[in-house]
């Protein structure tokens, strides 16, 4: 019986991992690294959010008024889903979360019974002379009281058509105070005004945001006030623009043959930043110029007396 070997059962073979297994190991390994990510910026945003709430709201604004976010999630989506490579779709959703959009004129949506859609004005506001410097904002007598008065009132009632239609998110009816020094940007004629029209392209009801004067092409333009140039472009429907910040004021000047200025320039009060023209879709040569006073578009006509 030496001769024979004790049974010892039958010899288990390992054998390594199939190259399908080992690559669904690998994706639910990415899978798991991406959401770590998206909940680490989750968490990141949360205690910011607690930290700085006002401020976190301020930029919220921002980016919903001028920023691809929504394009930016549906990319970064797919890259989470397994649709796109991953990396190429957060890079994609990089670029689109970080490239303005053109702002297009607000389509109008009615409402009803809206008792409070044109507020009352401030009785204290003050209108300027054509092409003289105001200071501070301040009436130099009670001509020009009156003459604020009259835009004031011919405004509310050209908009009077329009009562159905409630004012938009950051527009403000209202003349706020100017704390400084400005001019007339051009000489001109109004050729479109501030509020409710219907847009000249397809006759819709939208509201526009500024002030069109008519000039000659090439007329100069020049700035509201002091400040510095915070950016310039070229959009489809601004055609090439301007903006300038005077700190709590900021202008747009736009549908402009040519641009004088940079951006991250300072300019004076008066100084020519570009040219009238007709870019963008404007129909003849004018100046599209806005105006916001902390943060809300306002009405340019009330500061400010074209022919």
């Amino acid at each position: 019986m030496e001769g024979y070997r004790s049974y010892r059962g039958r010899r288990r073979r390992t054998r390594s991992a199939s190259p399908y297994a080992r690559r669904t190991d690998e994706i639910a390994r990415r899978q798991a690294v991406r959401l770590a990510i998206c909940f680490a910026l989750l968490i990141i945003a949360v205690l910011l959010k607690f930290a700085f709430p006002e401020t976190l709201q301020a930029i919220g604004r921002k980016i919903t008024a001028s920023v691809n976010y929504k394009e930016a999630l549906a990319t970064l989506g797919e890259g989470l889903s397994g649709e796109r490579k991953f990396t190429e779709a957060l890079g994609e959703a990089f670029t689109q979360a970080f490239t303005t959009r053109d702002a297009p004129e607000e389509e109008a949506t009615p409402v009803e019974n809206e008792d409070s859609a044109v507020p009352a004005f401030a009785q204290d506001a003050a209108a300027e002379e054509t092409g003289d410097a105001v200071t501070n904002g301040e009436p130099e007598g009670a001509a020009n009281t009156d003459l604020a008065d009259a835009i004031m009132a011919a405004f509310l009632q050209g908009q009077e058509a329009y009562s159905d239609y409630a004012i938009p998110a950051g527009v403000t009816y209202e003349m706020p105070r100017i704390p400084f020094e400005y001019q007339i940007p051009v000489e001109g004629t109004v050729s479109s005004s501030f509020g409710y029209r219907e847009s000249p392209d397809d006759n819709v009801v939208r509201f526009h945001y500024g002030t069109d004067i008519a000039a000659e092409e090439g007329t100069v333009v020049r700035a509201f006030a002091d400040g510095k140039v915070i950016a310039v472009g070229d959009s489809p429907t601004m055609g090439r623009f301007v903006v300038v910040s005077h700190g709590s004021v900021e202008t747009l000047y736009g549908h402009l043959s040519a641009v004088h200025v940079s951006e991250g320039q300072a300019v004076v009060m008066g100084q020519r930043v570009g040219a009238v023209g007709k870019t963008g879709n404007a129909t003849s040569p004018c100046l599209h110029f806005e105006l916001k006073v902390s943060g809300l578009n306002v009405n340019p006509e009330f500061y400010l007396r074209w022919s």
